[in-house]
């Protein structure tokens, strides 16, 4: 029989497993990811602009340019390592809740004002710098081995669970003193 219309084949990936950001609508986001293994179908959602790509193997895909059509994207599929960095202050927010599987997060060099990383236990690596982060609690983040978060405006953090910590920079903030005694893995 004759159909009309269009045909829109299903997301083969995990669309249960995502990474918000907030961005600046009408503007081009340059992502960067890895994925838990090769093959593995990434969805990138803002408004009516959809991207779709498969990796090859597990190591960094390369620099996407994906159109924000919203103030919100969406990456979508079994992302373990992600990029959103230095795209000209055009992330105001990052949401990895959703991606529990995350272990690498790079979201230096934006707008980001606050990130909460509580339940993104497998996190080892964390690179937020050069923000407007006013705080960062990265105490439930045990298997943190590498901490970026300098030039923001923290003026504490607890670093004490983090003992699995071997770098660690967060100068250029407001902080008045930093407890390490407990981080005796830093390089």
């Amino acid at each position: 029989p004759a159909t009309t219309g269009t045909y829109e084949c299903p997301f083969m990936g995990n669309s249960n497993r995502y990474i918000k950001l907030n961005v600046a609508k009408d503007s081009v986001i340059t992502l960067n990811w890895r994925t838990d293994s090769a093959n593995t179908p990434v969805k990138i959602v803002s408004g009516d602009s959809v991207y779709e790509f498969t990796t090859t193997s597990t190591g960094w895909i390369g620099n996407k340019s994906c159109y924000a059509a919203d103030d919100t994207m969406y990456v979508y599929g079994n992302v373990k390592y992600f990029s959103c960095s230095n795209n000209a202050k055009k992330i105001i927010g990052v949401d990895i809740s959703n991606n529990l599987g995350l272990t690498s997060l790079q979201c230096s060099g934006d707008s980001i004002r606050a990130i909460d990383v509580s339940q993104n236990t497998a996190l080892t690596s964390l690179s937020c710098s050069y923000n407007q982060l006013t705080s960062l609690d990265v105490t439930k983040n045990t298997a943190l081995r590498t901490l970026f978060c300098s030039y923001n405006k923290l003026t504490s953090i607890d670093v004490s669970k983090n003992t699995a910590l071997r770098t660690l920079n967060c100068g250029y903030n407001k902080l008045t003193s930093l407890d390490i005694s407990q981080n005796v893995a830093l390089c």
